[in-house]
């Protein structure tokens, strides 16, 4: 059975979890730790994947996958500082998202646009994760702190910014 099981992991990548915790339960044990569970030499895999594994376990910025999950691989806090002085107001990129191409036809929709899309991603990950949103020009203010993760929700909220005034990048670092 050991022999079987030695066999089945020599097909497999050998990469594991380098998180902490496998690495004080390494006993030398060929059988302990974490390994990806992808075919040797596999294409990196992304975020997006994960649903493709039932949602089970993560995948490491490497592209690896691993059943083992973590509270650093779990809920994280998502914070988007995202820039409305007047520069946003320039008209050269727009957004794919129809709302935004009437509301929001320039860099700052484009911004706005990539951020939905990115919540929209992280949503299926981690019904824990978090969200702030951080618009700034010469002030800043967190419009949305820490409320869960819900894009269509957040989406709206977003939407309520408008481009105008100057840029100052240290306001937003310190709100």
């Amino acid at each position: 059975k050991e022999m079987f099981k030695l066999k089945e992991m020599f097909k497999l990548c050998s990469e594991s979890c380098k998180v902490e915790e496998h690495q004080r339960a390494a006993t030398g044990d060929l059988l302990s730790g974490s390994f990806c569970t992808q075919q040797m030499w596999h294409a990196p895999l992304t975020l997006t994947d994960l649903p493709s594994f039932g949602n089970v376990g993560h995948i490491n910025n490497a592209g690896h996958h691993f059943t083992c999950k973590h509270p650093g691989c779990g809920p994280l806090h998502h914070v988007l500082v995202v820039d409305k002085s007047g520069s946003m107001c320039r008209r050269d990129v727009s957004p794919e998202d129809h709302r935004l191409q009437t509301s929001h036809p320039n860099r700052l929709g484009a911004v706005l646009d990539a951020c939905h899309q990115y919540l929209q991603m992280r949503g299926g990950k981690s019904s824990n994760d978090v969200v702030s949103f951080v618009p700034f020009n010469d002030t800043a203010r967190a419009i949305i702190q820490g409320l869960p993760l819900d894009p269509h929700n957040l989406f709206d909220q977003m939407r309520a910014v408008s481009a105008g005034g100057g840029t100052d990048f240290n306001n937003a670092l310190d709100c």
